[in-house]
């Protein structure tokens, strides 16, 4: 297999970075894919984007130098990895008599080829403008598209093509939305206390949760409340997701929001006067005699 592929810069941004192996996976199958419909595989015809192989013989293939010799994953360290990809929308899997088929998702967004820079079944690009007009940008092997989370969005502030033909426009986020997003996913994922991945929809919920006009160390503090009462009452059916503090966070942020709040031509209601209280209050008012005065 011959040519190159198209990778975004952001991936650095992206956990999948900080996941040697999760990465290492996610790249082979990249480089490995079928990167137009037709392809046979041992008799199979493979889709764009699609790759098969056993979980075996990716393990052999992921080897890699220590020392003087070559060490390999587990078959089940491989599966534990692309269940990690399987869960962030960025891969399927399916079994077949030949091998294990992965397809990448949203592979065409982020590798679709021009005209112009198409190949040609011998390996070479098929040139179809002169060479003053080919600028060094043009030749750069870097598709800017974010690998982590699925996102068909191209990266500028035109209207976008959704998958469906309707135009869509790209919406700008503030460095400090992304802050209180950044800052809430870390606090769930460490009361979680299991996996470092998001899925989608919890990335989504998130956003959705930031909204609230609180601060954002009191959501988080929301959060962490939710997460462990839950889970102290029940052990044995912990918190995975962060859509299961979607409710209770809608609950405590109104009921913040209306705890100081008073109906019209109500009065706020008094706190409740503890017996040593309302003893000296008495006193104070004469109504219970002061003890040590003769009558």
């Amino acid at each position: 297999m011959q040519g190159w592929i198209k990778l975004h810069r952001k991936i650095l941004d992206n956990e999948l970075w900080y996941d040697v192996s999760t990465f290492r996976l996610f790249t082979f199958l990249l480089l490995k894919a079928a990167h137009k419909d037709g392809v046979k595989v041992n008799g199979h015809v493979l889709k764009q984007g699609q790759y098969i192989r056993s979980y075996r013989l990716l393990a052999h293939d992921l080897s890699y130098k220590e020392g003087r010799g070559l060490k390999q994953y587990s078959t089940s360290t491989v599966k534990r990895c692309s269940a990690k990809l399987i869960e962030n929308g960025m891969i399927t899997v399916d079994e077949t008599e030949l091998g294990t088929l992965f397809t990448i998702i949203n592979y065409a967004s982020y590798q679709h080829l021009s005209n112009e820079e198409e190949e040609t079944q011998n390996g070479t690009k098929n040139v179809n403008r002169t060479n003053p007009e080919r600028s060094p940008n043009n030749n750069k092997n870097v598709r800017i598209k974010e690998l982590g989370v699925v996102d068909t969005r191209e990266e500028n502030n035109h209207s976008q093509i959704q998958s469906d033909g309707a135009p869509v426009t790209e919406n700008k986020v503030s460095p400090e939305v992304e802050r209180r997003k950044n800052k809430l996913a870390e606090c769930f994922i460490k009361v979680r206390g299991s996996g470092v991945y998001l899925k989608n929809d919890e990335l989504f919920a998130i956003e959705k949760a930031v909204e609230m006009d609180v601060p954002i160390e009191m959501l988080m503090t929301w959060v962490e409340e939710i997460v462990l009462e839950h889970n102290s009452k029940w052990p044995y059916d912990k918190v995975q997701n962060f859509k299961f503090c979607v409710r209770s966070l809608n609950k405590r942020y109104h009921e913040h929001k209306n705890q100081n709040i008073v109906q019209f031509g109500s009065q706020k209601p008094k706190t409740k006067e503890s017996i040593s209280e309302r003893m000296a209050r008495l006193k104070r008012e004469g109504r219970i005699p002061m003890g040590g005065e003769g009558s």
